[in-house]
């Protein structure tokens, strides 16, 4: 998996990559906000690791311009450490979309499983996605029914026309029923489309 983690303090970077050592991951370390920020733009990781002691701004001035540049349907999902974690700083980040929280100093058993929680988490995302995506071939059937066109005389038994409409010709109604389909007016002169009445 590659991840990004992004702190200014080579101890806090190395103590990422001790507590990650021999999972097989693919660690880049960027050092400043400004710095990943130009990286995101254009490349994808699997996951953020930030440290929210940056020197140019504060993680919460990151969070805001990061989820700014990005998609929320394109964004990896991010752990936050704080060595001041404080409840207004825990709901900032929350609100702005971080996955998890891990207060500094953190245990490496502790960084593990939310990673792999997180990684988790994003692989049944991703299953979900596709299941919504993936749509059954039945389902794309299209079932178009051309209209049937019938003589009158197979809608109304012989002489029951008259005693219907016994002005056919006046009653604009029967007018428009007795027109010739518009795609073949020669071929039948006295046809229309059949009527469905429900009863």
């Amino acid at each position: 998996m590659r991840l990004m983690v992004i702190s200014p303090s080579k101890v806090f970077r190395r103590g990422v990559h001790n507590a990650l050592r021999g999972e097989k991951h693919l660690i880049e370390e960027i050092d400043t906000g400004a710095a990943a920020l130009r990286r995101l733009r254009n490349e994808t990781f699997d996951m953020l690791l930030l440290d929210a002691a940056l020197h140019e701004m504060t993680g919460i001035d990151f969070l805001d311009q990061l989820y700014t540049l990005i998609d929320e349907d394109q964004r990896s999902p991010l752990l936050y450490f704080s060595a001041q974690a404080t409840y207004d700083e825990v709901l900032d980040a929350m609100e702005r979309g971080v996955d998890d929280f891990i207060v500094i100093p953190f245990e490496n058993e502790v960084l593990r499983k939310k990673l792999t929680r997180q990684v988790k988490r994003r692989a049944e995302a991703d299953a979900r996605r596709r299941a919504e995506l993936v749509i059954a071939p039945e389902s794309l059937s299209v079932f178009v029914q051309q209209p049937q066109v019938v003589p009158l005389s197979d809608l109304f038994p012989s002489g029951e026309m008259d005693a219907l409409a016994p002005e056919p010709l006046h009653d604009p109604i029967q007018q428009a029923l007795s027109a010739p389909a518009p795609d073949d007016e020669d071929a039948m002169p006295r046809y229309k489309r059949r009527i469905t009445v429900g009863v």
